[in-house]
């Protein structure tokens, strides 16, 4: 028989006897038990093995010439109490026997009967676990009894358990109920008729028809008691028969509330209400058949109704049809047993008007305490719900504002840094580039990275724009052009299995070609999820058409003109009328957490609307979904004319580069030297701001980042004036928002702004402006 456990047991055997302890060990194994023998032969190898990670069971000799085994087990003892101990001697009396037993050993085999050794260790090890798992759900019992003990002695109502059989009286009831009457837990197990002798006498004999027909009564109860200080308090109870395996009732449990404060809230309302009949809010009185016997000027102002009019009617008349259908039987139920009604509905005027409505409605005893009316207190919250309505729009706008700002701040600080980043990919990608011979096929290499590099500026410019922290830069562009590359990235990334149709008539648009490919990107990455099973056929077609005078109805505010429809279409599960009304709400999604944010249509919404388009989606259950973009087609008079400059080398102009961003520094060092000017570069701001105090002829241009541990950008230049040195500086900037611009930073003296991430040309430019006071060389090549 196979050990099932897959790690095997560690058992140590404390034996002199090598040749015993093989003998162990052999057979154990030959009985299938997976089993580790650990050998030890004196006791402090023997506690070595015990402590501090304890075996899972132990077989020791009796007598050994270092230890004995009684020793042996009380080191066991000491040790690890609850690991089983199996004696395996030559020779043990019965006294020896029973004295092993008593002291904690599990058993005890004769080297003559060594063939039950395996039969013993594994009863050892079966009783262990199973006495440890009695340990367990005992401590398991104990905790769950605790906590419950704890719920009941802290809650505020009344818990309880009353037997019938075989005396009957209080198994439990929960210390809350002297709170409620004034008499202890313990005074209620020693009288069992205690309960219905408090009990209010209207209500005496109710409790004792409980007990003594033994039927539960079903739901909520109230029931009145006498309290040991002589008041009368109101408890809401709820009995739960217990039953016995033959259905036979043994016990009800229950628990009651102290409900006194409310009914004589109750009270009160009802008093008052019968001295109305001149009040700011409606009031309506029906009799005992609920016919109308009154309203009073405001309930008839409400309504617009006359009291010959409502008088002997039944008072729905005045509800609207746009009410829950179980209004009525709710308010019934708590009126056919003496309690108040309060809650919300909707009237209608006599107009057809509808009008919201907040009422209690309570029925009036008369003196033998029957009911003789029905109170009615109407106040119209129309207002009231508008406002909250109103409120709760603005306080889902202002959520969103901040939503927005928090996402605006994340944006600039990414930018930044991702900028910084950039600047040293795209420049060092320039300069290696310059480095080699023309024939190079690394070159083409290179492009690739710097096409990556450029395309990862245009995506933070995009992150920007969308956060309000950017605005796009539209120019007018081969709409096929940035659709065919988008699709490129999408057929990449989509499972093969997935079909892309293509249909790209030719055609210009005046865009931002950024926002054109998140666009495409976008929706097409949607329907690809939506295409569950990674099977399906995507199409996207751009097409011209033109509208006339009368723009279509589904895009009624579209100027007449020529436009071209990007379509995008899919054959995805496609969405129903309930997601459809959703769709575009920032941070709506339907995509499982980690794929999807809630922001890209959204997006997508705002780029069409901020370039004079129009969207339109359809979309169905089963049958897919289609996105149409319209965009007006772009004049050849708006062609963005295409200009080159040239780009003027340096004369040995000395250069001081401030950044505490290494790469990018040493980037702009060495393409300075290679257009022919002198660069000292410095990562620490302090650093720079000695040595140009110290030598202020030295330099002719400082160019530093913005934004800088120790010492910003702003400041060090705020202290380059302030030491009158009127030198020449260009700023560098990995996040420029609209608080920083040239013209902001007048106050300064002379700066230029390069925003990052750029490129060596972008850098002579800038290097040529500032050293020419500002003004821009016009450079045609």
């Amino acid at each position: 028989m196979s050990q099932p456990s897959a790690s095997p047991l560690r058992i140590v055997h404390l034996e002199d006897d090598l040749g015993a302890y093989e003998l162990v060990r052999a057979l154990l194994a030959d009985d299938g038990l997976n089993a580790t023998l650990e050998h030890v032969d004196d006791p402090l190898a023997y506690r070595r093995a015990l402590a501090p990670t304890a075996p899972d069971l132990i077989i020791s000799d009796f007598n050994l010439p270092s230890i004995d085994g009684l020793t042996a087990l009380a080191i066991k003892r000491e040790l690890c109490p609850s690991i089983p101990f199996i004696f395996v001697s030559g020779a043990l009396g019965e006294e020896t026997a029973v004295e092993t037993l008593r002291n904690g050993a599990t058993d005890f085999v004769l080297k003559s009967s060594l063939a039950r050794l395996p039969a013993a260790v594994r009863r050892a090890l079966t009783e262990t676990r199973e006495h440890r798992e009695r340990l367990r759900a005992e401590q398991s019992l104990r905790a769950s009894e605790e906590r419950f003990r704890r719920l009941t002695a802290n809650a505020p109502d009344a818990i309880f358990r009353y037997r019938f059989d075989p005396i009957p009286g209080y198994e439990y009831i929960s210390p809350a109920i002297e709170q409620i009457v004034g008499y202890r837990p313990e005074e209620f197990y020693a009288d069992p008729e205690l309960a219905a002798r408090i009990a209010h006498p209207h209500d005496r004999d109710a409790l004792r028809a409980i007990a003594r027909s033994r039927i539960v009564p079903l739901g909520m109860r109230e029931i009145r008691w006498i309290t040991r200080d002589g008041h009368t308090v109101v408890t809401e109870q709820r009995f739960v028969p217990v039953r016995n395996e033959l259905g036979q009732l043994i016990a009800v449990e229950g628990i009651a509330r102290d409900i006194s404060d409310r009914k004589h809230s109750e009270e009160q309302i009802h008093l008052l209400s019968e001295a109305i009949e001149q009040s700011p809010v409606g009031v309506l009185i029906t009799d005992a058949d609920n016919r109308i016997l009154f309203a009073n000027a405001r309930l008839l102002a409400m309504s617009g109704r006359h009291l010959a009019d409502l008088t002997g009617q039944d008072p729905s008349l005045l509800l609207s049809a746009h009410n829950p259908t179980n209004l009525n039987s709710e308010m019934w139920r708590d009126l056919r047993t003496g309690r108040t009604w309060q809650g919300d509905f909707t009237c209608q005027r006599a107009n057809g008007e509808d009008y919201a409505v907040r009422a209690s409605i309570a029925p009036v005893f008369d003196k033998d305490g029957r009911v003789k009316n029905y109170l009615s207190i109407h106040e119209d919250v129309t207002e009231a719900r508008h406002d909250l309505d109103r409120r709760r729009l603005l306080e889902a706008q202002l959520f969103q504002a901040q939503k927005m700002e928090t996402i605006g701040t994340l944006a600039g600080g990414i930018a930044h840094d991702f900028n910084n980043i950039l600047t040293g990919i795209l420049g060092f990608t320039e300069i290696a580039s310059l480095a080699l011979p023309e024939d190079h096929p690394a070159h083409d290499d290179l492009a690739e990275v710097r096409k990556a590099g450029m395309r990862a500026k245009d995506l933070v410019a995009q992150i920007l724009t969308f956060a309000r922290q950017k605005g796009a830069q539209q120019q007018p562009l081969e709409l096929t052009d940035s659709v065919a590359e988008a699709l490129r990235l999408v057929r990449a990334s989509a499972p093969s299995t997935i079909e892309i149709e293509r249909d790209l008539q030719s055609g210009r648009v005046r865009a931002d070609p950024t926002a054109i490919h998140q666009v495409v990107l976008n929706l097409c990455t949607n329907a690809v999820h939506a295409m569950r099973g990674g099977t399906g056929k995507l199409t996207v077609r751009v097409a011209p058409v033109v509208f006339g005078e009368s723009p279509p109805d589904t895009n009624p505010k579209l100027k007449p003109g020529a436009y071209l429809c990007l379509s995008i279409q899919d054959t995805g599960h496609g969405m129903d009328e309930a997601t459809l009304k959703r769709l575009f709400e920032p941070f709506f999604t339907t995509k499982k957490v980690g794929e999807g944010t809630g922001l890209g249509l959204a997006l997508v919404r705002g780029i069409v609307s901020a370039h004079n388009g129009a969207l339109r989606v359809t979309s169905a259950p089963g049958v897919g979904t289609t996105f149409e973009i319209l965009l007006p087609v772009c004049n050849d008079s708006e062609r963005k004319a295409e200009t080159t400059t040239l780009i003027v080398p340096g004369n040995g102009e000395s250069v001081a580069v401030v950044d505490d961003e290494k790469s990018v520094a040493t980037f702009v060092g060495a393409r300075l030297e290679q257009l022919k000017y002198r660069a000292t570069v410095f990562n620490d701001p302090r650093e720079a701001l000695v040595a140009l105090r110290a030598e202020p002829a030295r330099f002719d241009l400082v160019i530093t980042d913005l934004t800088m541990p120790h010492l910003t950008g702003h400041d060090l230049v705020q202290a380059l004036r302030s030491s009158a040195l009127q030198i020449p500086v260009v700023l560098m900037s990995g996040f420029c928002n609209d608080g920083v611009t040239e013209d902001g930073l007048g106050a300064l003296g002379h700066i230029v702004l390069l925003p990052k991430p750029f490129n060596g040309d972008d850098l002579a430019r800038s290097v040529r402006q500032a050293l020419g006071n500002g003004v821009p060389l016009p450079m045609v090549k």
